[in-house]
């Protein structure tokens, strides 16, 4: 009987919570934090199990794993060369309001928000066994409500911008996000 070859899946779970009574505007880690509702009533979160990794993760997992220079578009679309064993740096969550579904392909978000309201470097990496969980919450600092549809992953390497996952739309949304209000991603990456 053959071996069954090892997978990698990608999980992502998006939750918008409605800025903090005691602390808005500022961010805040409050255990009462009240989780925004959708338009039905539902509350503002997005689980999905198969998120959707990029040709770009594979083009970085080749370069930095497999020991072969690389090239890999980055997020203005224009083709890179990565050397092999290249240092990443600036792991980042982002965020935006783009709708259309998010393709293998992707080398950018549709439509990121800007500023801080968009990214938020990886707050939090936890390594267990075979799975890495890396999360970061967004703080809405823009003059207005924005309306959450996709998020992702990019990091940096040599000076340039790569989107290692996408997902969109989120199921349910967009999600509104109040000024002071939070988005918090959480990816956890696992290997059976």
């Amino acid at each position: 009987m053959a071996a069954r070859a090892p997978s990698i899946s990608l999980h992502v779970k998006v939750v918008a919570y409605e800025p903090c009574a005691r602390h808005a505007p500022a961010p805040c880690d409050c255990p009462d934090k009240v989780v925004s509702k959708l338009p039905d009533g539902s509350p503002a979160v997005y689980e999905h199990d198969t998120d959707l990794g990029t040709t770009v993760l594979l083009g970085l997992l080749s370069a930095n794993l497999l020991d072969t220079g690389q090239n890999v578009l980055d997020t203005t679309g224009t083709s890179r060369s990565v050397s092999a064993n290249s240092a990443v740096s600036s792991p980042t969550i982002v965020a935006g309001t783009g709708s259309t579904a998010a393709a293998v392909s992707d080398t950018n978000l549709q439509s990121q928000s800007s500023g801080s309201s968009g990214s938020q470097a990886i707050a939090s990496v936890v390594v267990s066994g075979a799975t890495i969980t890396i999360s970061a919450t967004i703080t809405n600092g823009s003059a207005g409500t924005i309306a959450y549809d996709e998020v992702g992953i990019v990091v940096t390497v040599g000076g340039h911008t790569f989107l290692l996952a996408h997902d969109a739309p989120l199921t349910g949304g967009p999600f509104n996000v109040s000024v002071g209000g939070t988005l918090a991603v959480t990816y956890t990456g696992t290997v059976s």
